[in-house]
């Protein structure tokens, strides 16, 4: 998969991925409505210490992307660069 610009839609929450590896650890995840999973990151943090209060208010909500989709070691992930990258929908 290609790196690209894009909006995306769903229902964000907070799942362990990578159970039994030492990535093991709770991501935010966005499920779409044709159940496509993406972890969500901030562009520019360590993703091995990075602090989920950061999507505190969107967890279980419907929302809104507008980030950069690409796809590491078999998974698609979001990359954004602040709240504002995130809409309520």
């Amino acid at each position: 998969m290609e790196t690209l610009h894009k909006i995306t839609q769903g229902v964000l929450s907070a799942e362990i991925l990578f159970k039994g590896s030492k990535s093991e650890r709770e991501h935010a995840i966005l499920t779409t409505e044709d159940d496509q999973i993406f972890r969500v990151y901030i562009i520019g943090e360590n993703l091995t210490q990075y602090d989920l209060s950061f999507f505190n208010k969107y967890f279980g909500k419907r929302v809104k992307i507008n980030g950069i989709v690409d796809e590491i070691r078999g998974h698609q992930r979001i990359g954004i660069n602040s709240q504002s990258d995130i809409e309520i929908i």
